[in-house]
């Protein structure tokens, strides 16, 4: 209910006297037409309850529990946006370009695909697997020496020389042919790498700084 401001002692006694005919507004002022159909009567400011502040669909904030419907004087109201942000409505985003639509999350858990690139550190195994390998030199051993026998002389009794033995010459046969077997040992040849996982998986908050307040809706 609306009310009305500098209404004086002087004008409610001229009320009282006079029929009122009529009314009009100025401005904010209420006027008031007289019986005799000239004078007319300031009788004060209107003040229209506090409510019309608030149109229908609009968002009361306090930090009052009470409904703004005690506070304000009228109107019907709900709570509001329970636990959510308000968030300025953008047409040019499906996410957000319809009224009160909602969305996002409290608490997140990344996935491999939204976190970054990173190593992870690690150690080898010690796992062994010995072996031999087997082999042979060449064959360039093969060869042949060419060897001479000379004649000897020896002085006989009375100056008569003697020749002992011929001269012969010849080759050694080709028996320097040979292989030599090779044998190595390791160790580690077969190995693993291990890597240590990191990180617990727990959820984090996905929320910025925040101060709860009561939000009701106009809704009539």
């Amino acid at each position: 209910m609306a009310t009305v401001s500098g209404v004086t002692a002087q004008r409610v006694d001229q009320l009282e006297d006079d029929a009122i005919v009529g009314a009009r507004m100025d401005g904010n002022n209420l006027v008031f037409q007289l019986g005799d159909g000239v004078t007319e009567i300031n009788v004060g400011r209107i003040i229209p309850p506090a409510v019309n502040a608030w149109p229908v669909g609009s968002i009361f904030v306090n930090t009052s529990p009470t409904n703004p419907a005690s506070l304000l004087d009228g109107g019907t109201w709900v709570r509001w946006g329970k636990g959510r942000f308000p968030l300025s409505l953008d047409e040019t985003n499906t996410r957000f370009d319809t009224p009160e639509e909602t969305g996002g999350l409290e608490y997140v858990t990344l996935d491999l695909t939204q976190i970054p690139s990173h190593n992870h550190g690690g150690v080898t195994g010690n796992e062994s697997n010995d072996h031999t390998h087997t082999g042979y030199t060449n064959t360039t051993g093969v060869h042949n020496h060419t060897y001479f026998q000379p004649v000897t002389t020896t002085n006989t009794a009375g100056g008569t020389a003697a020749r002992i033995g011929s001269s012969t010459s010849g080759t050694t046969t080709s028996a320097g042919n040979h292989n030599h077997t090779v044998q190595t040992y390791g160790q580690s040849a077969s190995h693993t790498h291990a890597v240590n996982p990191a990180g617990g998986g727990l959820k984090h908050e996905n929320m910025p700084p925040f101060i709860a307040v009561y939000m009701w809706k106009r809704t009539a």
